[in-house]
C-alpha cells in the first residue's frame, strides 16, 4: 500500500465474548416469592428476577434504586429494560461487548535513511511498492537532477493511476554500501524505499534492525567547508588561549637519565620522526639540562611512531597532580539527552596541540641518541596530560558548548 508521511489511524472491531451464564432452575417445586408454604427463606425462587434477571425475590433485588440508562427511570437493569427496542427480554438473554482499539499505524513504520548523490533523505520502508520513489521536496533538497521520461507505469494499491513526474539516475547508499539506481518523483507527499532497492542491495537477506537505523552516521566533509578552513584540516593544530603550568613538589631533585639505545633498524623511522617534530616546533634541541628522560618508540596502528618520553624514571614523581576532574560517562549522557546531531572531533596529535608554558620546558626534556630535546608542547607519559589537556579544552570552547572532546594521541 502507497501512504504518505502524514499520521492515519486504523479503527480495530474486536467481539467480545458472548457470555452464556446457565440457567438455575431449581429441581423441586418451590413457591416464587417467599415462604408462604413454611419453607425457609433462604429456598430461591424458580424464576428470576424482571428487575435483573437473577434468582431472588423482588423485595431482595438490590438493583431496586439503580437508574436505567435506556429509559432514565429507575428500579431495573437496561437489559431488562421494556423501552430497549430490538432486544428480546427473557432468562438466557445477554448482550455482546464490542471493543473499540484505536491505533496508530505511524509507530509500526520502518525508516530507512538513504544517501541520495551525497544528500541523506528518510524513506519509508515498503516492500509493497515496486519501485522507489520521493515525493517533489525531496527531489528540490538534491538540488532538482534532471528528470526523464519514466521508464515504467505505476498504479496504487487501489488500482488506480499514480503519476510520475519523470525518473533520473543517482547514487544511493544504504548501510555503508554504494550502488547506481534509479529514483522515480511524483507529486503529493511519497517518501517510499520500493522492492526493487530492496533487491538491488541485497536488504531482505539481512536483519531489518541493521539498516532501519534511527541514527545515521557522516563522515564526508563537504569540500567547501575543507577550502575555507584548511588550516584546520592541515598539520598540527595549536591552543593559543591556554598553556599547561607545571608544579614540582617541595624539595624535589633533577633527575638525569641517559639515552636508550634503539634497534639499527628503527633508526631512520624514529630520526625521521624526530625531525617532524622539530620542523613542527613541538621539541627544541637543547645541549645542557638538568632534568632528562629516555625515550619509548611506540608502533601506531597506521604504521607511524611515536615518540613518548618515560617520565616515571623520575619526573612524574616530582610533580604535583593536576586536580582538574575528568567527565563522567553519566555526566555526559545527561549532557546529551534530547540532542539530535552529534559530532565527534578526532584531533591530530591533541596533546602536541597545547602549548608548556616557556619557564616549565626544560622539565620536560627527552634523551635521545640524537641528543638532547625539551618539549615546547605537552607530551605523552606525562601524569598530568589527561588532566590538563580536558583544563585546555575546555577554556578554548566557552562559546560552542562542547559535550565531550575525544582525542587521539
Amino acid at each position: 500500500m502507497i501512504v504518505g508521511e502524514k499520521g492515519e489511524q486504523v479503527y480495530a472491531i474486536q467481539n467480545g465474548d458472548r457470555q452464556n451464564k446457565p440457567n438455575f432452575r431449581a429441581k423441586e417445586s418451590r413457591p416464587r416469592w417467599g415462604n408462604h408454604d413454611g419453607r425457609s427463606g433462604n429456598d430461591k425462587p424458580s424464576n428470576p428476577c424482571w428487575l435483573c434477571g437473577e434468582l431472588h425475590c423482588l423485595k431482595d433485588c438490590p438493583q431496586a434504586t439503580q437508574k436505567c440508562r435506556v429509559c432514565n427511570k429507575a428500579g431495573h437493569r437496561e437489559n431488562r429494560c421494556r423501552n430497549r427496542k430490538g432486544i428480546r427480554r427473557g432468562r438466557n438473554q445477554f448482550f455482546s461487548t464490542n471493543t473499540v482499539r484505536m491505533c496508530s499505524v505511524q509507530t509500526n513504520r520502518k525508516f530507512v535513511n538513504v544517501s541520495i548523490n551525497g544528500t541523506v533523505i528518510l524513506l519509508q520502508l515498503d516492500t509493497a511498492s515496486d519501485i522507489t520513489v520521493i515525493d517533489e521536496t525531496a527531489w528540490r533538497k538534491l538540488g532538482q537532477p534532471s528528470l526523464v521520461k519514466p521508464s515504467v507505469n505505476a498504479k496504487t494499491a487501489s488500482n488506480e493511476e499514480l503519476k510520475l513526474l519523470g525518473e533520473f539516475s543517482s547514487t544511493v547508499s544504504i548501510n555503508n554500501v554504494t550502488k547506481p539506481a534509479i529514483i522515480r518523483v511524483a507529486p503529493g507527499e511519497l517518501l517510499l524505499l520500493g522492492a526493487d532497492l530492496v533487491d538491488l542491495f541485497e536488504l531482505a537477506s539481512v536483519p531489518m534492525n541493521t539498516f532501519c537505523a534511527t541514527i545515521s552516521t557522516h563522515t564526508h566533509i563537504p569540500q567547501n567547508l575543507q577550502k575555507s578552513f584548511s588550516e584546520v584540516f592541515n598539520g598540527t593544530g595549536l591552543c593559543t588561549k591556554a598553556q599547561i603550568r607545571l608544579q614540582l613538589k617541595e624539595n624535589s631533585r633533577p633527575v638525569f637519565r641517559p639515552k636508550r639505545p634503539v634497534a639499527y633498524a628503527m633508526q631512520a623511522v624514529v630520526d625521521g620522526e624526530l625531525e617532524r617534530l622539530e620542523k613542527a616546533k613541538i621539541i627544541t634541541p637543547v645541549d645542557y639540562s638538568d632534568w632528562a628522560a629516555p625515550i619509548v618508540v611506540v608502533r601506531k596502528s597506521n604504521g607511524n611512531v611515536r615518540i613518548c618520553g618515560d617520565y616515571s624514571t623520575g619526573l612524574n614523581d616530582a610533580l604535583q597532580p593536576h586536580e582538574y576532574p575528568l567527565p563522567l560517562p553519566d555526566d555526559i549522557f545527561a549532557k546529551l539527552a534530547h540532542c539530535q546531531y552529534f559530532s565527534k572531533i578526532d584531533l591530530s596529535d591533541a596533546f602536541s596541540q597545547v602549548e608548556i608554558e616557556e619557564c616549565y620546558r626544560p622539565l620536560l626534556t627527552i634523551n635521545t641518541h640524537r641528543g638532547l630535546y625539551h618539549y615546547n608542547r605537552l607530551p605523552p607519559g606525562i601524569k598530568i596530560a589527561p588532566a590538563g589537556f580536558n583544563k585546555s579544552s575546555t577554556r578554548c570552547s566557552p562559546v560552542c558548548t562542547i559535550r565531550q572532546v575525544t582525542w587521539t594521541t
